[in-house]
């Protein structure tokens, strides 16, 4: 009877359930990410995603006082697994956050904040849901002339190895002008008109969501970013017949 009792407490412990996740704070995390991705245009499912270090994934970190803000108005936390091409578990090592943009009031800054009730990270981002116009100069050119296109905000930045470039269209027409042809300043880049159109040209610029706005304040994590794709109406130029 007694060489049963060790063999029963074995087979009574191999039933209990497994100690839970050690409990984490933000403090916890090694060199934090904060990245804010928003949908096309004011009016989609706004998302904020809180990344730790790659070496936490695949092991179960929890932060379960996590909670966050944008501009005020509290985000709701989503759990459970995600699953494709990088498989993440919200409750552990990618902390997710969503939001219905209509519950926001639009302002030249807007400020996300995640906490934990000890620290706090805040990030603030400029003209985040401002919609974007470009104005190009001059209209009135022939191939060889260089246009300078404008955009507003002009706070924008361009992703220093973003994909972005333009099309020219006229009528059935069309010309790409990719990056490596293009001369990016603060607020404007500028291209050489190509041979190929004439007449009424649109100029579209495509690969927006490698001009995004700016973060202004990254207080806490050790990146901030943000990304989110702008609708940015084309502008028409007049091409002169060569």
């Amino acid at each position: 009877m007694r060489a049963l009792l060790p063999m029963l407490a074995l087979l009574l412990g191999a039933c209990e359930e497994p100690p839970p996740p050690e409990e984490h704070k933000l403090a916890d995390i090694w060199h934090p990410v904060v990245q804010l991705n928003t949908g096309a245009v004011p009016g989609g499912t706004e998302v904020i995603q809180l990344f730790v270090h790659p070496q936490l994934v695949g092991m179960c970190h929890p932060i379960p006082t996590l909670s966050a803000t944008l501009d005020g108005k509290a985000m709701t936390q989503l759990h459970g697994r995600v699953e494709g091409a990088t498989p993440y578990d919200r409750d552990c090592s990618v902390f997710e956050f969503t939001l219905d943009p209509k519950e926001l009031t639009f302002g030249p800054t807007s400020e996300l904040t995640v906490t934990d009730g000890t620290t706090t990270y805040r990030v603030a981002i400029a003209e985040l849901f401002t919609p974007r116009v470009m104005t190009a100069s001059p209209t009135d050119v022939k191939v060889g002339d260089t246009v300078t296109l404008a955009w507003a905000p002009a706070s924008d930045t361009v992703a220093p190895k973003g994909k972005v470039g333009l099309e020219l269209r006229a009528g059935e027409k069309r010309v790409l002008v990719n990056r490596t042809a293009l001369t990016f300043a603060p607020g404007s880049l500028s291209f050489v008109v190509p041979a190929g159109v004439e007449g009424d040209v649109t100029v579209s610029l495509f690969g927006t969501a490698t001009i995004q706005p700016t973060v202004t304040a990254c207080e806490g994590p050790t990146t901030c970013g943000v990304s989110r794709e702008y609708d940015v109406p084309p502008v028409t130029i007049h091409v002169k017949p060569a």
